[in-house]
């Protein structure tokens, strides 16, 4: 249980261009210990459109609860820590062992990337393998992408080539579509496109997904038709490199 407070200022350098690299957290006054000098400084989290709200980029808290590293995402809506009473990794509102949590790790381990999910609906925990935590650095980048869909046909000639990087992401080139498949990041938007510019007010289609990589992305992709947009949740970007 968390007692006396203070604040302090960290820098979280890791999150997308448009949040503030300095955020306000509040921390204990008498951390048990520092971070861990070999600790991951930035996890990447997955999830169903469901459970959007724990979906993106966590920084490295400046202390570790229960002998344990914490993180935070970018708007320090939500905690990933280890939770000393239910021996379990956790994503809750705030940080201490009563905090409520709908999601939690199937088993302990030392972080909380790479190990299995459960969440809680229905009063009962399930297992689930849509929920993902990753060390942001350990992310493959794929050189080359396609982008397709089964169902509603929303495809594109050729595939997309990297060719430079923008807001700490790939940008993808189709030449053979003059598209763009990118991150857009702009003041409080920030959403993976594919357009015809990398500074278009217009997009093809677009995805409120702020993922590392475009692979990652699990938010439903909108299209732009004729009639307007449209939401294929069958849409995907796949890694084709050979």
């Amino acid at each position: 249980m968390l007692h006396s407070i203070t604040t302090i200022s960290v820098l979280l350098s890791l999150f997308p261009v448009g949040i503030l690299s300095v955020t306000t957290l509040m921390v204990p006054l008498n951390p048990r210990t520092t971070a861990s000098p070999c600790a991951c400084p930035s996890l990447f989290v997955t999830a169903p459109a469901s459970l959007r709200d724990v979906v993106g980029m966590y920084a490295l808290h400046s202390c570790r609860y229960a002998e344990h590293d914490v993180y935070v995402n970018a708007d320090m809506s939500t905690y990933l820590f280890y939770n000393e009473t239910s021996t379990k990794w956790v994503f809750a509102p705030e940080l201490g062992a009563s905090a409520s949590s709908s999601i939690e790790s199937v088993s302990t381990g030392d972080t909380p990337s790479g190990i299995s999910w459960q969440v809680f609906d229905n009063s009962a925990w399930t297992a689930v393998d849509t929920v993902s935590v990753e060390c942001a650095c350990n992310q493959h980048v794929c050189m080359e992408v396609m982008v397709n869909s089964t169902v509603l046909g929303h495809t594109f000639k050729g595939t997309f080539n990297m060719s430079e990087t923008r807001d700490e992401r790939p940008v993808f080139w189709n030449a053979e579509e003059q598209l763009y498949l990118y991150f857009h990041s702009a003041g409080d938007c920030h959403f993976w496109a594919i357009s015809d510019s990398l500074t278009s007010s217009q997009w093809v289609m677009y995805s409120y997904d702020i993922s590392p990589r475009p692979t990652n992305v699990k938010a439903a992709w909108n299209v732009r038709t004729s009639s307007g947009w449209v939401e294929d949740e069958d849409l995907k970007v796949v890694c084709v490199d050979k």
